[in-house]
Order: structure tokens, then sequence, then C-alpha cells
């Protein structure tokens, strides 16, 4: 599963920027191994030496085997990945937004909206990106807009509050 871009090299000794894709995430802090695939090859399995968050949207990563900058700098926009049974368990009521991509949306009253197929975060919450088509309707996730959320029979119930869906 992705979990962001690589931005560049960090320092002299090969360590890497990652932007991650959900910048709330802590899943580099907690992970021992990687997957690093450049744009235009084969993925590569890196063990995890160190990750250390320098800002919001930026994370310092050392991986074994990776200690000169020039090839640290090579990596720039390659994907990072993490194998799915490498992730941290979730809380309850919790989802990874690989989960939820894919899933369809309706409103209560049975409308269907589209399926998501970006999830963001703003700070303030996760941001699902829903498209039917031409058809785009950002949906805040948040408690008084999602009413349920099934991720066995893909599909999301939310409340068109007003002013969502204009």
């Amino acid at each position: 599963m992705r979990v962001g871009r690589i931005a560049g090299a960090h320092g002299l000794h090969g360590a890497i920027r990652v932007r991650p894709d959900n910048p709330e995430s802590d899943t580099l802090e907690q992970v021992q191994r990687v997957f690093v695939e450049p744009e235009n090859g084969a993925a590569r399995e890196y063990k995890l030496a160190g990750a250390q968050r320098l800002n919001r949207a930026t994370i310092r990563v050392v991986l074994e085997g990776l200690d000169d900058p020039d090839a640290a700098d090579a990596l720039r926009g390659s994907t990072v990945a993490v194998a799915l049974s490498d992730l941290p368990a979730k809380a309850p009521g919790e989802f990874y937004y690989y989960e939820a991509i894919g899933c369809a949306v309706t409103t209560t009253d049975g409308r269907r909206l589209g399926v998501i197929e970006e999830v963001f975060a703003t700070g303030a919450n996760d941001v699902w990106v829903v498209r039917d088509g031409a058809a785009e309707v950002l949906v805040p996730v948040i408690d008084n807009v999602v009413k349920s959320i099934d991720l066995d029979a893909r599909m999301m119930v939310i409340e068109a509050v007003p002013g969502l869906l204009d």
C-alpha cells in the first residue's frame, strides 16, 4: 500500500525526505520495512533504519543500504509503500485510506453520488473525493455528514447537509 512519495535526499548520508499521503499518519515511524518504486522501475524492499518527522508534511527516512546522497536523490519521485501485513492495528472506528477508495457513496435518501477515488487530510478532518463521471463532490469525513461506513459492503452513506452538493 502506498504511503507517500520521495521528495529528495536529506543530508550527506543518504537519508531521504518522504512526503506522506496522509500527513497525520505515523505508519513510517512504526514499520520495519518499506518498498521503494521508482517511476520507471521495479519496487525494491529496504529495511527501515529510522524515521523522524521533520514537519507536518515531511518525514526524514533512513534506509539500510542507502548511504549516498546522490543515490538518495536519484529516488526523487519514487513511491514509498508498505506491506498491508505490516500496517499498525487500527483503533475502533478507524480505517485506512486505501480501504475507502472504491467504495460507493449514497445519501441518506438513497441518491448515488459516485465512488471514492481519493482521500486526503486537511488538518481538521479527512475528505473523500467522490466522483461519478465528470461530477465531483468533496465530502468531509465528520460525524454530522458521514452516517455509516460499511467497508465489507464497500458502501458509505452520507447526509447531504446544506451546501455540500451545490
